[in-house]
């Protein structure tokens, strides 16, 4: 993606982002009408659904785990970590999507892939870049996403 032009390159990235935590919005859905929560289709958003879920101490909760977290909390303290990389994702689809600005950072003359920032509330700087390639930790998000989705509808 290093190659691809700015607005392409963003484009793509919202593209992962939307779908990845859309799926999460599907669960929710699915969530809010298995147990029987009565939240109305339009506002049965996961924050909505984990909400109801609390009220009901229901179990489901630790299966959905980091998919009920918001983000206007301070990103977790492991930020590589299953809960670290859901909280990013959530974070990067509201950067990309809602600011239109990219989450990744490109090192000149380093010959390193291009990483994510691990916050792109804050400025971007060597100590604010993920180690890990952008292309390895969107993959290990997905992995992530994936799997709790599908424990969470084995669970219902």
């Amino acid at each position: 993606m290093s190659g691809a032009d700015g607005r392409t390159r963003l484009q793509i990235v919202q593209e992962f982002f939307f779908h990845l935590l859309g799926a999460v919005e599907v669960v929710a859905q699915i969530v809010n009408d298995r147990r029987d929560l009565r939240i109305d289709q339009e506002s049965a958003t996961i924050g909505e659904v984990c909400k109801q879920l609390r009220q009901r101490n229901d179990n489901l909760l630790a299966t959905l785990g980091g998919l009920c977290q918001q983000v206007k909390n301070r990103c977790p303290v492991d930020p590589y970590d299953e809960d670290g990389l859901i909280f990013r994702a959530f974070l990067y689809r509201h950067t990309v999507t809602h600011r239109h600005m990219s989450p990744f950072l490109f090192r000149l003359g380093g010959g390193s892939d291009a990483s994510l920032l691990l916050d792109p509330r804050i400025a971007a700087d060597g100590a604010n870049s993920s180690n890990w390639s952008a292309q390895n930790e969107m993959s290990r998000m997905l992995e992530v996403v994936r799997r709790r989705c599908v424990e969470a509808l084995a669970t219902i």
